[in-house]
């Protein structure tokens, strides 16, 4: 029976945490971040890389698991977004390396994605959408439907966006760019590349003052002259699923390109 990838975030999370550390030996490449992140297809990224971004967590959590763990990636890309603020997950990193967790990486049948009722529920799934049969074509009022509840979301995410960054939210991000900083220097006086990337969202949203002043902030705190940084193309054109994270077409386009861009940065 196959293993499970999650009935819930945060078993999701921790089986995609416990799967980083026996990643093959050939993905020496590693992509940090949230949910926007999750979205991107590891296919597309490339068959070294591993996506370690958590839905409802944020880069520190990622990192916190790469610093801990004595197989080092030769690349360490890292999402520079609003959610960096969010503090490492000390409950989703102490489950990895305390006494429980150890155990786990060298017994597979005790790893989260091998515990029965998460294998069995998944198989279930499996199951029921087998007897679904062919998914059926959307009738054009269903399609309305649904064209009309994104066109309010996005609509939605471009007014959250739309004003400046309040002096509080600033004040944390740019104390959780500086912290970021000084770890990602440990990793690349090692000897790993880092490599910045920022994710496109729908365009009400980018066009904010909000995200752009964030930007602001993290190009103060790393300068394009010191760091690696890779941003979307501004001659594409980005759909999104909900006004902020990407949809399945665009996740696959920007994963394509992180993955040309990293490749081309990593020989310099």
């Amino acid at each position: 029976m196959p293993a499970s990838h999650g009935i819930h975030q945060r078993e999701d999370n921790l089986i995609r945490a416990e799967s980083y550390l026996k990643r093959p030996e050939g993905a020496d490449q590693v992509y940090l971040g949230s949910s926007l992140t999750v979205r991107l297809p590891t296919t597309d990224l490339g068959t070294r890389a591993f996506n370690l971004a958590f839905a409802g967590e944020g880069v520190f959590t990622g990192l916190a698991i790469v610093e801990r763990d004595l197989r080092k990636p030769r690349t360490i890309c890292v999402e520079m977004g609003h959610t960096l603020i969010r503090p490492e997950s000390d409950e989703l990193v102490a489950s990895l390396f305390g006494p429980e967790g150890v155990v786990r990486q060298y017994l597979s049948c005790m790893e989260r994605r091998y515990q029965p009722v998460s294998v069995l529920t998944a198989a279930y799934s499996r199951y029921r959408d087998s007897l679904a049969g062919p998914a059926k074509p959307v009738s054009p009022k269903t399609q309305a439907m649904r064209d009309a509840r994104l066109a309010k979301a996005v609509a939605a995410a471009g007014e959250r966006y739309k004003a400046p960054l309040d002096e509080k939210r600033g004040t944390a991000i740019k104390a959780a760019a500086l912290s970021l900083r000084e770890r990602l220097k440990i990793l690349r006086t090692a000897g790993n590349c880092v490599v910045l990337y920022r994710l496109p969202s729908s365009e009400p949203a980018d066009a904010g003052h909000f995200h752009q002043d964030v930007q602001r902030i993290y190009d103060e705190v790393f300068p394009q002259a010191e760091w690696f940084w890779v941003m979307p193309p501004k001659d594409q054109a980005w759909t999104t699923s909900d006004g902020e994270h990407l949809d399945e077409p665009s996740a696959k386009r920007m994963a394509a390109f992180l993955q040309e861009s990293a490749q081309a940065l990593e020989s310099r």
